[in-house]
């Protein structure tokens, strides 16, 4: 049975289960740290991170009312009993209590040029016309969600992401900011997993053409890192080119990636519900300057 582009995230996929049960194994990487995930569909790995591996605050995103409705559905399900949802916050619940751990879910749309993250100068524009971004107000991405991001989040996670050319260049074209340094100066890092999908050629090989175009476009975008630099904020810390301050042009940073070790010896299966093969990999990947 196939699922249309519209539904991928209202299922759960292998790459989730993969992701939660190296999380899992190492929730040193997310302890007490915040932690935002990408294309989050139902919500697990934030889930995971949160619950069981000590994450100080979980932003899952998404894009679609209908994923983004069920994403907060399982994450409050999960996580209300030791968490503070930020949408009780917005509903007007006392400030104090919402303050310390939390989640949230917020919409987060890679095709949309206005959204806050991505004002980035260097971005050569994209030839994929932008979808229209109308959240619900709960929903919404913030200035404080901003702030929070700029300032203390330091680990990416996204699993499943890699499914169409247009989705995977835009993703990757979106890492050159989400992975520059938080306003700190610390480094970010993704832990992305990945499954190839097989198929055939008409001349009869195995190909995985999706995972295949990430890593090409992945190059590519390390040679236009190599032609025209990255902004950053001031004498070489980490940030965002729209927040106030002196611009410049630091050290050439380039995309850097290593497969990280999944086999049962270091990462058992905890999760049910899928069978873990060779074509299913955990990737980190940060800047390095």
């Amino acid at each position: 049975m196939s699922t249309t582009l519209e539904n991928v995230g209202l299922q759960l996929w292998s790459g989730a289960l993969l992701l939660a049960d190296y999380l899992l194994a190492r929730p040193e990487l997310v302890r007490e740290k915040t932690v935002l995930e990408l294309g989050a569909g139902l919500g697990l790995p934030s889930i995971v991170a949160a619950r069981f591996c000590g994450a100080t605050r979980v932003t899952a995103t998404d894009y679609g009312e209908e994923v983004l409705s069920l994403c907060e559905q399982n994450l409050k399900a999960s996580l209300s009993e030791r968490f503070r949802s930020e949408s009780a916050r917005r509903a007007g619940a006392d400030e104090s209590a919402a303050q310390g751990e939390a989640w949230s879910v917020r919409e987060m749309n890679w095709l949309d040029e206005s959204f806050p993250l991505w004002e980035d100068p260097t971005d050569s524009p994209s030839d994929t016309t932008p979808l229209p971004t109308n959240p619900p107000a709960s929903f919404a991405w913030e200035k404080t969600d901003t702030t929070a991001f700029i300032h203390s989040t330091t680990v990416i996670l996204a699993a499943d992401v890699i499914y169409t050319p247009a989705a995977t260049e835009q993703l990757v074209r979106r890492l050159k900011t989400l992975l520059q340094r938080t306003l700190r100066g610390e480094d970010r890092a993704l832990f992305l997993a990945v499954e190839k999908r097989l198929g055939f050629t008409l001349s009869g090989e195995e190909r995985a053409p999706s995972y295949d175009h990430f890593w090409n476009v992945m190059r590519e975008a390390n040679e236009e890192l190599d032609k025209w630099g990255l902004p950053c904020l001031g004498d070489g810390a980490g940030g965002i080119p729209m927040i106030e301050g002196e611009q410049g042009v630091t050290k050439v940073p380039r995309f850097q990636w290593k497969l990280e070790p999944t086999e049962f010896q270091s990462v058992p299966q905890r999760v049910s519900g899928y069978t873990r093969t060779k074509e299913m990999e955990v990737w980190k990947m940060w800047l390095d300057y």
